[in-house]
């Protein structure tokens, strides 16, 4: 691949991972981030996370808080607006127009790809992704 279209081809392929601060998006084929709770317990999510701290009334305590590169993350509190999922339900993607572009659990410690996260500490998503959250035999929440 010849330098130039090296260079955009990185360029695009950031774009659609990196999130949107105003969590917006405006249907099929925008991407839009989605979380889908097959857990019996409630999680929170939120569309609107921003680092302006007076931008919201909630806050939102990421682990993994990035602003354009996803793999440049970083411990970070937000303001947000948290709104429940409930168990065995669904929110966000494209075809909602709903971009989610984080969630938690807020009375269980949960799992994200192999890594313990402790209740209402938040996950960030990408505008591409969609999280699946499953309860194990065991009781564990795993998320991926």
């Amino acid at each position: 691949m010849k330098p130039l279209k090296l260079i955009l081809f990185i360029i695009f392929q950031s774009l659609l991972v990196a999130p949107s601060l105003a969590g917006g998006c405006s249907g099929c084929p925008v991407p839009c981030g989605r979380v889908e709770n097959k857990t019996d317990k409630k999680m929170l999510f939120t569309t609107n996370p921003n680092p302006n701290l007076d931008a919201n009334v909630g806050r939102c305590r990421f682990w993994n808080w990035y602003e354009t590169f996803p793999w440049d993350t970083e411990n970070r509190l937000v303001s947000c607006t948290q709104k429940p999922l409930a168990a065995n339900t669904n929110k966000g993607g494209c075809s909602s127009k709903i971009d989610v572009d984080g969630y938690t659990f807020p009375s269980n410690d949960y799992w994200v790809n192999g890594i313990k996260k402790t209740k209402g500490v938040w996950t960030k998503i990408a505008n591409t992704q969609t999280t699946t959250c499953h309860k194990y035999t065991n009781g564990q929440l795993h998320c991926s």
